[in-house]
């Protein structure tokens, strides 16, 4: 219920400082973010999804962030009805296993994986079927280490600001250009 989410608190967690800061909607998000980040905008599973996917790809058009949204979700039937729709939006497909275990079909661009999941030989052969791959969630120095030394595409983390500093503290293969550049556009 919207009148219920825009009640809640999103800010305690952070500092105190922000208590009652309102959970920010998608059209708020979209005016914040545009010209500065990149948004991973996730659509949950279940049914009846597509109609939200159409609003989700309306608003994005509407805001001319086009190019700086990709869709996520874990429902690949719901992420080859955004394809149809908009083939100009990259797709993200969520698996704490590798795709080729875990789904019917390829019609993404990028899947995401569980941080457990993260192989060099995994990001080699999506990178060969010209998948990119994102891992999740690493908050860790050591685990976004990792993941750059595997020549994954991004990192899902809680902690950017630490994850910049891991990528630009070392000599990874995954360079911090890299990164900046799939964050800022």
């Amino acid at each position: 219920d919207y009148d219920m989410v825009k009640k809640m608190d999103a800010g305690s967690w952070f500092s105190p400082d922000f208590a009652g800061e309102p959970i920010p909607t998608l059209e708020e998000m979209l005016a914040a973010a545009k010209g500065k980040i990149r948004l991973m905008i996730e659509l949950k599973t279940g049914g009846g999804r597509q109609g939200l996917a159409e609003n989700t790809l309306r608003l994005i058009e509407q805001y001319d962030m086009t190019e700086e949204c990709v869709i996520a979700s874990a429902d690949a039937p719901l992420l080859e009805h955004v394809e149809a729709l908009r083939h100009d939006i990259p797709t993200v497909f969520i698996s704490a296993q590798p795709p080729e275990e875990s789904s019917g079909g390829e019609a993404w661009d990028f899947c995401s994986v569980e941080n457990a999941a993260l192989s060099s030989k995994l990001v080699t052969r999506m990178h060969a079927k010209g998948i990119g791959v994102y891992v999740w969630t690493a908050n860790t120095r050591k685990e976004i280490r990792r993941i750059a030394s595997s020549e994954a595409d991004g990192v899902i983390t809680d902690n950017p600001v630490t994850a910049m500093f891991c990528l630009r503290d070392g000599a990874q293969r995954m360079t911090a250009e890299k990164w900046t550049e799939a964050l800022f556009p």
